[in-house]
């Protein structure tokens, strides 16, 4: 377990460093698509639908896919929904839960929003880094996420 005590001056400068970086990264990323409608998160979300071969997926799924609470992601379906891009049914097949659907105008809308955030992406993670620091990244990357329970193919 932890210590609780104040952090080290080694602790404070990564922590400072790393706590930057989150909020830089995910400004830049939002900035980069907000001229399409989206922030990181709808993007993630129309990515998700985007992904499956019928554009659907159980509420519950995407939010697993998407790393949201239930709460959230009911929210953001709201606001795609109001902008034509997503479509909530019930799921027949068992009568539980909801389904989203990504319309045609949503699927065109990620279509349209991608290169431009793959673009971004490289840019701000990808390029600044050699094959050994991608690594170190990816490798990072898992063992942080590790502790919130979440199982990542990427990572195993």
């Amino acid at each position: 377990m932890s210590e609780t005590g104040p952090l080290s001056e080694d602790e404070q400068r990564t922590w400072g460093a790393f706590s930057a970086l989150l909020d830089l990264m995910s400004s830049a990323l939002d900035a980069g698509l907000h001229e399409r409608g989206l922030n990181l998160f709808s993007y993630a979300v129309l990515s998700a639908l985007a992904d499956q071969p019928d554009r659907t997926l159980r509420m519950s799924e995407l939010a697993a896919l998407t790393h949201a609470s239930a709460s959230r992601l009911s929210h953001m379906v709201r606001r795609l929904e109001d902008k034509g891009w997503v479509e909530r049914s019930p799921a027949h097949a068992d009568g539980r839960g909801n389904l989203a659907h990504l319309t045609d105008q949503g699927l065109q809308t990620v279509r349209l929003a991608t290169p431009d955030h793959v673009t971004a992406v490289r840019t701000l993670v990808f390029d600044p880094l050699d094959g050994a620091g991608r690594e170190q990244l990816h490798a990072l990357s898992c063992r942080l996420v590790q502790q919130f329970g979440v199982s990542l193919p990427a990572c195993e």
